[in-house]
């Protein structure tokens, strides 16, 4: 049986498309999870702030703010991408 975490929009600006999804907020103690420890039901509303604290590397924090043109980076993410040379 497979479950839906959450729901991703496509949003297409021209030929690019981008995923966006609503920001999710702190687990309750007693999410139920499958035996690898992922989350089953994940639909907690929260903060941006919230939603990067939860990312599983820091690049998976990393947000652009499309009105400023800037990147929100909450767990130095951008620096983490620098000290690293591409494969």
């Amino acid at each position: 049986m497979a479950f839906r975490r959450f729901q991703i929009v496509h949003v297409m600006i021209g030929s690019e498309t981008l995923e966006v999804t609503t920001f999710r907020g702190a687990l309750a103690h007693d999410a139920k999870k499958d035996a690898h420890g992922r989350v089953l039901h994940d639909n907690e509303f929260g903060s941006q702030a919230e939603d990067a604290a939860r990312r599983d590397f820091t690049v998976n924090a990393l947000y652009y703010d499309p009105a400023s043109e800037t990147i929100v980076d909450y767990h130095h993410g951008v620096a983490n991408l620098k000290q690293r040379p591409c494969a």
